[in-house]
């Protein structure tokens, strides 16, 4: 339903700041080497529809805002909860489960794919780190 995925303003304290943390835990092990172009884009999902797995030359970190995720892959991926604590790392090729406000890692060359098993939408922050060529060398 439109709308569905637009966050909601925290709430200021006293000192009229509000600072809430979004993605939590996520730990990037296999990092490029920069530059890199950091890619945020929101996955969302309808009840029953499936990206199938592929693979990607750099990492990832997808929050999962609401709903879960499905995502069939291969091992090496990795769910982290809400405080940060690691849940799951895949040893198997499986449909591995992210829940709202947990964070999948994907690391760079594994397959990974994304679905919802619900009934409601699935709504994800995925996070790319992709890396870029410099372009030449400025002149003074």
């Amino acid at each position: 339903e439109a709308g569905q995925c637009v966050a909601t303003a925290p709430s200021l304290d006293e000192s009229g700041i509000a600072l809430v943390p979004l993605l939590v835990g996520g730990i990037v092990r296999d990092m490029p080497e920069g530059p890199i172009e950091v890619r945020i884009s929101r996955l969302a999902m309808a009840p029953g529809t499936v990206i199938d797995a592929a693979v990607v030359p750099y990492p990832a970190l997808m929050y999962i805002e609401t709903g879960t995720t499905a995502c069939p892959g291969a091992p090496g991926r990795i769910v982290y909860a809400p405080d940060g604590t690691m849940v799951e790392e895949s040893t198997t090729a499986v449909v591995q489960y992210t829940p709202a406000g947990s964070t999948q890692y994907i690391p760079a060359n594994i397959p990974d794919g994304a679905g919802n098993e619900g009934t409601g939408l699935m709504s994800s922050i995925v996070i790319e780190f992709v890396p870029v060529e410099q372009a030449a060398t400025p002149t003074a």
